[in-house]
């Protein structure tokens, strides 16, 4: 682990991890070092995150299903409907994290860091701001004895 880093995120949930695969493909942070820290980097839960998009999606290699027509039933009644150049797209949370957590593994400008306390609560969100790992340290000393 270094000892300084230039961006810290916290968190690995959906946003956190968006931003770091944006950081991951931006040649701008070649040179700068990243430390994601989350409590648990293990996407255990699979949650489905759905979207509406007009063409092609940014997200095309996590997409797991997609829909160009809308249909309204009911007893008696049977409409479908083109969705024109939108589509309804869903993406599982599960293989969207891991894919990402996979991709950014590989660089090695990213760290990850991820510790519970004795409650399993995550303390480490105390370093968002940080720069210094040594002064995040004292930081959660101070913490820790308030």
């Amino acid at each position: 682990m270094k000892e300084k880093y230039d961006y810290i995120i916290c968190g690995a949930g959906l946003s956190g991890l968006i931003l770091a695969s944006k950081i991951f493909d931006d040649r701008f942070f070649d040179d700068k070092n990243i430390l994601l820290i989350d409590k648990d980097l293990n996407s255990s839960v699979n949650k489905t995150w759905c979207f509406w998009e007009k063409g092609n999606s940014m997200w095309k290699d996590y997409i797991v299903k997609s829909w160009d027509t809308v249909i309204f039933k009911s007893r008696g009644f049977h409409k479908e409907k083109s969705l024109n150049s939108y589509s309804y797209k869903m993406i599982k949370s599960k293989f969207f994290l891991d894919s990402i957590i996979k991709k950014i593994m590989q660089a090695n400008n990213f760290d990850f860091y991820q510790e519970r306390d004795n409650n399993g609560k995550l303390w480490l969100c105390f370093y968002f701001n940080v720069m210094n790992y040594n002064d995040a340290i004292i930081i959660q000393e101070y913490i820790d004895n308030v």
